[in-house]
């Protein structure tokens, strides 16, 4: 029962799971269309930001695929939340500054991209350990 250590001139290499990338890839889509008549130009930029993003650096990864995307719809239900509190809040304080808060808008979902995607890593991670570890037992 010891761990297994790895030797410094062998590298651990993970294959990409390119399986999950293009049903990710169908999920994306599939949201995308059915967001885009919800939303104004800046709140779905940034959800399209959000799932590329996630496809690029989530979907490769070992874990299951269920996780994923329930992590990517979860992801996307916040930014749609993000975005109608953006656009009431510039609807109450009257801002017409367009440009301005185009590109600011993009600046502040960092707010929420940055925390859904790392905690989807995490739990990725949590549930890789939860299995080598009932595999251990």
């Amino acid at each position: 029962m010891s761990p297994q250590l790895y030797s410094c001139s062998t590298p651990y290499k993970e294959r990409p799971q390119y399986l999950h990338a293009v049903i990710g890839v169908v999920v994306v889509i599939v949201l995308i269309f059915g967001l885009q008549h919800v939303l104004n130009g800046s709140a779905l930029i940034s959800l399209i930001i959000f799932n590329l993003i996630f496809l690029l650096f989530t979907f490769p990864l070992k874990g299951p695929l269920w996780c994923k995307i329930v992590w990517l719809a979860l992801g996307n239900v916040v930014g749609v939340l993000f975005g109608l509190i953006r656009l009431s809040f510039s609807l109450v304080l009257k801002a017409d500054f367009i440009g301005i808060d185009f590109f600011l808008s993009h600046i502040i979902d960092f707010l929420w991209v940055v925390p859904i995607w790392s905690l989807a890593l995490s739990s990725l991670n949590m549930i890789k350990h939860r299995k080598k570890n009932n595999e251990d037992l």
